[in-house]
């Protein structure tokens, strides 16, 4: 076969290629608008719009469809998955909530803009495009995803809506500092990992026509900074919001704070969950601070007993000492703000590992994997029965 024919024969194969591509894109956008309106539907009969039984037998369908030479039957469903994984987000993306009229017309200022708080700017914008953002951070990326980068935080006080998007400690002076600055009839929401000094603080000092929301939005990753923010990192995520239990006055926009915020939260395809400063701190005490301390404790007793042997492991070990990588900094100041809740956690933590410390020495440890998985399986069974607005 001379070169002619090969390069023909390659540009047929090409545009086969080609013509397949054009097909398969348009045969998903069409499943994604179907999965689209069958979430609609199942919106509109109050059922969850989430099916994992349903999405298994899909996997398992295609799997059975797969009888031609080609790509082997687990990856189809590897790519099926994707696919089913991106159209969920387009579903939860067309049905989200949109903003009132008034919020539209309001500019929304973001004091922080590391991970947490690039990650709310993209999410928004993405959301709401045309909605005016300004921030300020001390130490500012090149490029920033805000309309406007402001010099100062307190040039950044000067709007409608303000996010605090700092390690709690960071909050706490910025309240203290600079309370008088901010606008009035302005809405405050901050993103702060505990609630009780931050809410306290900011309903002592701020002036009366200052609403504050305490917020938190149970999303993140190991690694922080605003190169590592993600759009749809608070996709599907509780996003906690504590209102003060005496209501102030209300915005120009004639909507309360508390709706300004659930608002804002459905925009960026979160769950809003209203709580209390004590039964949050109590809450994320046992679900996420006690956490990240077994896995920094984890670590380092695999250090000490491993000293001299080869570190092999299963990709368990790896899961849960993934927040051993976390930041000291903002552990310190979510530590400091909740050592009461956080040493009751950890006690209880220290009581069952002496008895399962006992029970291993006897080996009649089933009690405690009984009751541990009986926990468990209710608890994962009650997770879509959160408070939501």
């Amino acid at each position: 076969m001379n070169q002619k024919t090969r390069s023909v024969d390659l540009v047929g194969l090409r545009q086969k290629i080609d013509a397949i591509d054009e097909k398969l894109v348009r045969l998903i956008g069409e499943r994604a608008s179907a999965a689209a309106l069958v979430g609609a539907w199942k919106r509109r009969h109050g059922l969850p719009v989430y099916d994992q039984k349903r999405e298994a037998a899909v996997l398992s369908h295609v799997k059975t469809l797969n009888q031609s030479p080609g790509l082997p039957a687990a990856s189809i469903q590897t790519i099926f998955a994707s696919i089913i994984k991106e159209c969920r987000e387009y579903e939860e993306t067309s049905h989200r909530i949109g903003l009132a009229p008034e919020l539209k017309e309001f500019t929304i200022s973001v004091i922080g803009l590391g991970l947490m708080g690039t990650s709310f700017v993209r999410a928004l914008k993405a959301a709401k495009p045309d909605i005016r953002m300004i921030g300020y951070d001390p130490k500012p990326a090149t490029k920033q995803a805000v309309d406007h980068l402001c010099s100062s935080a307190r040039g950044a006080l000067n709007a409608d809506l303000i996010i605090l998007a700092l390690p709690v400690r960071a909050i706490i002076r910025l309240l203290k500092k600079e309370h008088a600055f901010f606008r009035p009839n302005s809405v405050i929401l901050d993103f702060g990992s505990t609630k009780r000094e931050i809410c306290r603080t900011a309903w002592n000092v701020l002036p009366r026509d200052v609403t504050f929301i305490g917020g938190h939005p149970l999303a993140g990753k190991a690694v922080s900074g605003a190169a590592n923010s993600d759009p749809r990192l608070f996709r599907g995520q509780p996003f906690v919001l504590v209102p003060e239990l005496t209501a102030r006055t209300r915005p120009p926009a004639r909507l309360s704070a508390l709706e300004i915020a659930r608002q804002l939260v459905l925009a960026i395809g979160a769950v809003p969950v209203i709580m209390k400063p004590e039964q949050h701190d109590r809450c994320l005490a046992a679900t996420s601070h006690l956490p990240q301390f077994l896995s920094v404790a984890l670590a380092l007793s695999a250090r000490k007993l491993l000293k001299e042997d080869p570190i092999l492991h299963g990709p368990a070990f790896l899961e849960m000492t993934r927040l051993a990588e976390s930041d000291y900094r903002m552990w310190k100041d979510i530590a400091s703000t909740n050592s009461d809740f956080l040493e009751t956690a950890l006690s209880a933590q220290m009581q069952e590992l002496a008895k399962i410390r006992a029970a291993v020495a006897k080996t009649g440890f089933k009690t405690q994997f009984d009751e541990a998985r009986r926990f468990r399986q209710a608890f994962t069974g009650s997770t879509n029965s959160r408070k939501k607005l």
